[in-house]
């Protein structure tokens, strides 16, 4: 599983070999206040294009949990995160489920993980152990469990006012490299687990 960012647009592929990417203004011209609901696509591994959500608030950086059960969107302008589960088959809420194997179909969707203060979620990524990180234009980057609980905070040193993206890197994939997106200064802290996806879009293994 790879993720990246180009522009607004962002996307992220999953070890099945489906391709997601969102789109912030929807499908209309944009961007004005009548065309602000995005959409979220799914490019198949058989070279399908399908849109498979068309809700969201600016929907942003995009990304797919260790597990492979949990498709999370950072919903930009409501200034949250919201997690989308996918279809697995039968499971204790729900005995009659089906399973999903082209996963463009959820079990349920939940809203949640509102953040304080101003400047929504930008690029997101997980780390091995389920927690999500996402960097917002508050000017730091927020950590989340994997039930979707805010427990970190790292704010940029120096008084940089906003951020954008960042990404994992450095010794066994544990450093997170962030940019300040006043000063273009690039900023680096140890997390506590290394991030999900490895040097070269390698996928590492689940941490538990």
């Amino acid at each position: 599983m790879t993720s990246c960012s180009r522009g607004r647009t962002t996307w992220t592929s999953t070890p099945r070999g489906n391709l997601y990417f969102t789109d912030p203004w929807g499908t209309g011209p944009g961007p004005d206040a009548a065309d602000k609901a995005g959409a979220v696509y799914q490019y198949s591994k058989d070279g399908i294009l399908r849109r498979i959500i068309s809700t969201g608030s600016f929907p942003n950086g995009i990304a797919v949990s260790p597990d492979d059960h949990t498709l999370a969107v950072a919903d930009y302008a409501s200034n949250r995160m919201l997690y989308y589960s996918f279809l697995h088959g039968p499971v204790a809420a729900c005995s009659q489920c089906a399973n999903d194997p082209s996963h463009t179909t959820f079990f349920f969707a939940t809203a949640g993980s509102y953040n304080p203060g101003n400047g929504g979620p930008d690029g997101i990524h997980y780390d091995v152990h389920g927690n999500l990180w996402a960097q917002c234009g508050i000017g730091g980057i927020i950590e989340y469990d994997p039930r979707g609980f805010i427990i970190g905070y790292v704010p940029l040193p120096n008084g940089d006012a906003a951020a954008t993206n960042f990404a994992f890197g450095g010794d066994n994939n544990q450093y997170i490299y962030m940019e300040g997106a006043v000063s273009g200064t690039i900023y680096k802290f140890k997390a506590p687990y290394p991030g999900l996806i490895g040097p070269g879009g390698e996928r590492l293994a689940a941490q538990h």
